[in-house]
This record gives structure tokens, C-alpha cells and sequence, in this order.
């Protein structure tokens, strides 16, 4: 039998990939429009992808300053929450946003609509 730890690549632990400028003049360039807004607040706030997309108006306090997020956890009872303070930059891209959606902060209108096959609704 093989000893498969002898046939794995040898990876960096912990490495991280930081974006180039040119990197991000291209991002730019070639991003979606709706997709902007949810980046760039990533990069303001230093969340993570899930957490920036179920952020909800309510979770926003504009009179504080202040964001509360769940963060990551498997199960229920093992996630926590936290506040993050807002900055002047992250206010702008909020208010920005404001009114496209009654619930969610970060929201996209879909070109075209499922269509369910088993009770024909879309």
C-alpha cells in the first residue's frame, strides 16, 4: 500500500494573497456593477463573503456607527455576536445602497426568473 503523505503537495501554511493595484484596476474594469458595492464593503470591513451577504438593514445602526454580524459558526449555539464599528467610507456605501431592498443591504435584480416545474411558479 502507498504512503499518501509522501504524495502531497507542499503548501505555505498560512500564506496570504493580497490584491495588486493593477489587480484591482482590472477587478474594475471587468466586475459585474452589482457586485461592487458588496465587495468593496468586504474590503472596508473585513468580513467575510457570507457574513457581508446576510447583512440586513436592521443589523445597520446609522446614530452609533455600529454593525452587528453572527459570526461564523456550524451549529446555532456556537455562533456569537459582534459589533463592528462603521467608518465614514462604510457609512457613504450603506446610505448609497439605501431603498434597493426593504430587508437585505446587499441585493441584485436576476435577468431571468426560475421556473418551477412542479407548481409552475417562477
Amino acid at each position: 500500500m502507498p504512503i499518501w503523505s509522501d504524495h502531497l503537495e507542499q503548501v505555505e501554511a498560512n500564506k496570504r494573497r493580497v490584491i495588486s493595484f493593477a489587480e484591482q484596476a482590472t477587478l474594475d474594469e471587468t466586475e459585474r456593477e452589482w457586485l461592487r458595492p458588496i465587495r468593496e464593503f468586504a474590503i472596508l470591513t473585513g468580513l467575510r463573503l457570507s457574513e457581508c451577504a446576510s447583512v440586513r438593514w436592521c443589523d445597520v445602526d446609522f446614530e452609533t456607527k455600529r454593525l452587528t454580524v453572527e459570526t461564523k459558526g456550524n451549529r446555532k449555539r456556537n455562533k456569537k455576536i459582534r459589533h463592528l464599528p462603521l467608518t465614514d467610507p462604510t457609512l457613504a456605501l450603506l446610505r448609497s445602497l439605501k431603498g434597493q431592498h426593504g430587508i437585505f443591504v446587499f441585493s441584485y435584480v436576476a435577468k431571468k426568473a426560475l421556473s418551477i416545474r412542479r407548481t409552475g411558479g417562477r
